[in-house]
C-alpha cells in the first residue's frame, strides 16, 4: 500500500499539520506502507523534517485553483502508485476532496474546524465532550469512516510511555520549557520569557523552544543573552528529549498539548489563533487544565506571576494531570493505520470513574454535596464570572483566568459543590478567623447552573450552617448581602441572621473581612454562636 500525503507548512501556517502527518506516515510505514508528500513549496527551513521523505512540489499551488491543485495532486498520486490519500491542509475543503475522489482515489482528511467532507476517512481527534462523536454526522456523507476523538490523536509512537514524577520538593531543581509552536513572533515572546525571567523567585532553568520559522531568533537571542540560565532549542524535529526533562511547559496551545499530556507534564498554554481555542472542560477531560484563551504581551506579567505560584504548588499541578477521564496515551497513530488498513485496532481505554468524588452527609433525597478540589478550578471561575452573580457579589468585575490560577492555591477558603440530581447547581464557601480571643465564619455562595432554583440556595445554607455548628461551635458568623437581592435577605432573615448597624460591635470587624461592601450598598448581618440556624 502506497500513500500520498497532500499537507503545507509555513510561517503562516506553522508546523503543526506536517508534524501529524509525518506522525501518521510513520506508523503506516512500520505496517508496510511507502508514504510520499507534495507540497505547494518546500521552504528551506523545514527541510530537517522532511530530509528522509520523497517531496513533490506542485506547479499549480492552492488557493488560486483548487481544481487544478487536486488533478496535479492525482497525477503524482497515479505516477507514485498510491491510491490513498491523506490531506491536511485549511486551504482545500469539499471541492478539492471531490475533484481526488472522482479520480478514484480513497480519500482520508485530517482536521478540527468542523467543515463539510467529501472523503472516505475523516479524524478530528479535537476533544468536543460527549456529543462530540456527533460534530459531523451532517457534514459528511453516511458511508465516511469518522475517527474521532482522543484515541486518534497522531502522535509519534515515543510518547506511549507517561513520564514518572521527578519532584517530591516543590522549590527544587524546576525546568520550565517554553515554546511558541513551529512559527511564533519576538513581539509575543520577548515581553514573556523577559517577565519570566526576572520575576520567578526560584532557581529555575529555562529551555527555549524556537521553531524554524520564529520571526526574530536572533533579537530574543541577543535579549536573554544576560542570562546565564537560558538554553535555546534550535532547529530539533523531535522535542521528545527536550519534553521529557521538563516539569512545566509554558506556550501556544497546538499538537505540543497533546504530547504533553501524553507524558503527563503540567502546562500553561494559551491561544494565538482562534482555532487554538477550547472550551475549558474539554482541555481538562484529556488532563490539561490551564489554559487562556485569549491572551497577549500585555499579561506577560500577570503569567509569570502565575507561574511562580505555580512552582510553590508544584505537587498539586502535576497532580492534576492524572485525572484525564479520556487520556491521550500515544496510540493514535497506529489506530489510524489500522483502521485504514482493515487491521484489529489497539483498544482505547478511557477513565470515567475520575468523575466520581465521594458526597457529604445531607439531608436531602435529590441533592448531593462534595468538597471542591483542584479539578474544579476552571468551573468554579466560570460560575463564578456569570453576570448573573458579579452584580450581587462585593467585587463585580470578572476575574481574569491567571489572577484565578494564582488566588486558587492561595485561598484558604473551605468550598462545596452542591448539586441536584448530578447537575451542578452551586458553589458554597466559608472560612474561619479570630479576633480578640473570637471566633468568626464569613462564607458565601453563588450558582453555576441556569437551572438553580431557591431551593438549592435553601437547601445549602441550611447545609453549611449545621456543618459549621459543628465544627465551629463558637463562631459568630458574618455576612454581607447587597440589598437589590431580596430574596437571600429573607432566606438569611429565615436562617436567623440579624441586621446590624454602624454602631454595632460585629460591623468594624465585617467591615474588614468585606472590605468592597460599602453599607450603602449592601445589608450588614451575622449569626450568634449561641442561636442555632433553622433546619430545613
Amino acid at each position: 500500500m502506497n500513500v500520498l500525503f497532500r499537507v503545507n507548512a509555513g510561517a503562516e501556517k506553522g508546523l503543526g499539520h506536517l508534524t501529524r502527518c509525518i506522525a501518521l506516515a510513520n506508523a503506516f510505514e512500520k505496517l508496510g506502507a511507502a508514504c510520499h508528500f507534495v507540497m505547494d513549496r518546500r521552504d528551506d527551513s523545514i527541510s530537517p523534517f522532511l530530509n528522509t521523505r520523497n517531496v513533490y512540489v506542485l506547479t499549480s499551488p492552492t488557493p488560486q485553483d483548487q481544481i487544478a491543485d487536486a488533478r496535479e495532486t492525482g497525477q503524482i498520486a497515479s505516477q507514485t502508485k498510491c491510491r490513498f490519500i491523506v490531506m491536511d491542509d485549511y486551504d482545500l475543503d469539499q471541492n478539492w476532496e471531490t475533484t481526488i475522489r472522482q479520480q478514484g482515489f480513497t480519500l482520508l482528511v485530517i482536521d478540527d474546524i468542523l467543515r463539510s467532507h467529501n472523503c472516505d476517512f475523516l479524524i478530528d481527534y479535537r476533544w468536543r465532550g460527549e456529543n462530540g462523536k456527533h460534530a459531523y454526522d451532517e457534514l459528511t456523507d453516511k458511508d465516511c469512516i469518522k475517527l474521532l476523538g482522543p484515541a486518534y490523536v497522531l502522535l509519534p509512537e515515543n510518547y506511549t510511555s507517561r513520564l514518572t514524577t521527578k519532584h517530591t520538593d516543590n522549590k527544587a531543581n524546576i525546568n520550565i520549557t517554553v515554546g511558541f509552536g513551529g512559527a511564533g513572533n519576538f513581539d509575543l515572546a520577548a515581553p514573556l520569557i523577559d517577565n519570566l525571567l526576572k520575576k520567578l523567585d526560584h532557581d529555575i532553568q529555562f529551555r527555549v523552544i524556537l521553531g524554524p520559522l520564529f520571526a526574530g531568533m536572533k533579537e530574543l537571542q541577543k535579549t536573554c543573552a544576560q542570562y546565564n540560565n537560558v538554553q535555546f532549542i534550535i532547529g530539533q524535529t523531535d522535542l521528545f528529549e527536550t519534553l521529557s526533562q521538563t516539569d512545566l511547559y509554558i506556550g501556544p496551545a497546538g499538537t505540543i498539548m497533546y504530547q504533553l499530556c501524553a507524558l503527563g507534564i503540567p502546562a500553561l498554554t494559551f491561544s494565538t489563533a482562534p482555532n487554538q481555542d477550547n472550551d475549558h472542560q474539554n482541555l481538562e477531560d484529556i488532563g490539561h487544565y490551564f489554559h487562556i484563551n485569549r491572551f497577549g504581551p500585555e499579561q506577560a506579567a500577570k503569567l509569570a506571576h502565575c507561574v511562580n505560584t505555580f512552582i510553590r504548588q508544584y505537587n498539586r499541578v502535576k497532580a492534576l494531570t492524572e485525572h484525564a477521564v479520556y487520556p491521550i496515551d500515544g496510540w493514535g497513530a497506529k489506530r489510524v493505520a489500522q483502521s485504514v488498513m482493515g487491521m484489529e485496532v489497539v483498544p482505547y481505554m478511557s477513565n470515567p470513574a475520575q468523575k466520581n468524588l465521594p458526597s457529604l452527609p445531607i439531608k436531602s433525597d435529590f441533592h448531593t454535596v462534595r468538597h471542591v478540589t483542584d479539578c474544579d478550578i476552571n468551573h468554579y471561575l466560570d460560575a463564578r464570572n456569570l453576570p448573573a452573580n458579579r452584580e450581587n457579589m462585593t467585587f463585580c468585575t470578572e476575574i481574569n483566568r491567571l489572577d484565578h490560577y494564582h488566588w486558587w492555591f492561595q485561598n484558604k477558603r473551605a468550598s462545596y459543590l452542591l448539586s441536584y440530581n448530578d447537575e451542578a447547581r452551586l458553589y458554597i464557601w466559608h472560612s474561619s478567623f479570630t479576633e480578640n480571643e473570637q471566633d468568626y465564619l464569613i462564607g458565601g455562595w453563588f450558582v453555576c447552573s441556569e437551572n438553580a432554583q431557591f431551593q438549592d440556595s435553601l437547601i445549602a445554607l441550611a447545609w453549611q450552617l449545621e456543618y459549621c455548628s459543628q465544627a465551629y461551635p463558637d463562631a459568630v458568623w458574618l455576612a454581607v448581602i447587597n440589598r437589590d437581592n431580596k430574596s437571600v435577605k429573607k432566606l438569611n432573615d429565615y436562617m436567623g441572621f440579624i441586621e446590624m448597624d454602624e454602631s454595632h460591635p460585629y460591623f468594624p470587624i465585617t467591615q474588614n473581612a468585606f472590605p468592597q461592601a460599602s453599607y450603602d450598598t449592601f445589608h450588614y448581618v451575622f449569626l450568634p454562636s449561641e442561636l442555632k440556624a433553622r433546619t430545613l
